[in-house]
């Protein structure tokens, strides 16, 4: 029985110090950018929200919540300057703000347990009519997960 009570204890801590580092990661982009801890939760709200009433299994709404807690954590790597300019952005300015999706899956890639949200963070961008970025990809090969966060990601923020 002891070593039953060691191995949930272990689990227990495992799974605080993932959501702990988890959270770390999010601080350190609302460091940055004040608006984006509001930004973020109403992604996560809302992508949750589709991702459920989808009647999407467990592990796949699981991967929607992490996927739109951390879709802008490349933002880590744009300029504040540029995360928070009052007015619209220059040319350049969009260049460096286009690179945050991809920046974003770099910065996850090395996290094993990360793997499945990957997609989401890379192309929570993307558009149906395949004007977005960072790939151009088009309708139904832009995975689910990137297509439930990006409604609520475009309409909520940069």
């Amino acid at each position: 029985m002891g070593a039953l009570i060691a191995c949930f204890e272990h689990e227990e801590r495992a799974q605080r110090l993932y959501g702990e580092t988890l959270a770390s990661l999010s601080n350190a982009l609302e460091a940055k950018d004040a608006s984006t801890g509001r930004h973020t939760e109403e992604v996560v709200r809302l992508a949750v929200a589709v991702a459920t009433e989808l009647e999407l299994d467990l592990d796949a709404v699981r991967n929607v919540e992490l996927g739109a807690v951390l879709h802008d954590i490349g933002k880590v790597r744009v300029p504040e300057s540029i995360l928070n300019k009052p007015g619209p952005l220059t040319e350049s300015e969009w260049a460096i703000m286009k690179t945050h999706p991809e920046v974003g899956e770099h910065i996850l890639r090395p996290i094993q347990s990360l793997q499945a949200i990957l997609p989401i963070v890379r192309h929570h961008h993307e558009r149906w009519d395949g004007t977005g970025y960072p790939d151009r990809l088009a309708g139904r090969a832009i995975p689910l997960g990137a297509r439930i966060v990006a409604v609520p990601a475009t309409h909520t923020g940069r």
